[in-house]
């Protein structure tokens, strides 16, 4: 049902990933970038720093402090410390160190 809703405001949602700390979602589109939707405050942000990223988005994970995102242009670690976006591979090694995959899904 959650999803439905979504999809009627974000015809273009490809991906979602709830962050409890910040109580936000992440969206990930097709063409309409990454946003963050405050749910205490029903304010939704357009993630526009992340432009080097481009545009679709397929995946969101968060581990830990870092948002692992999947877009057009490539796969992308943010540092939830220090904001900072950077190409994931081959320039940033992995930084997950809970023994499995960050891809892996509860």
């Amino acid at each position: 049902m959650t999803l439905l809703i979504l999809n009627l405001f974000f015809p273009n949602l490809k991906c979602i990933e709830y962050n409890s700390a910040e109580d936000c979602l992440y969206i990930g589109t097709h063409k309409q970038g990454v946003l963050c939707f405050d749910i205490a405050s029903k304010n939704i942000r357009k993630e526009e720093s992340w432009g080097k990223m481009g545009v679709s988005f397929s995946e969101i994970l968060l581990r830990g402090n870092s948002l692992y995102l999947l877009g057009s242009n490539g796969l992308f670690v943010k540092s939830r410390k220090s904001g900072s976006v950077d190409y994931l591979f081959p320039e940033v090694k992995e930084t997950h160190v809970e023994g499995t995959s960050f891809f892996y899904r509860f």
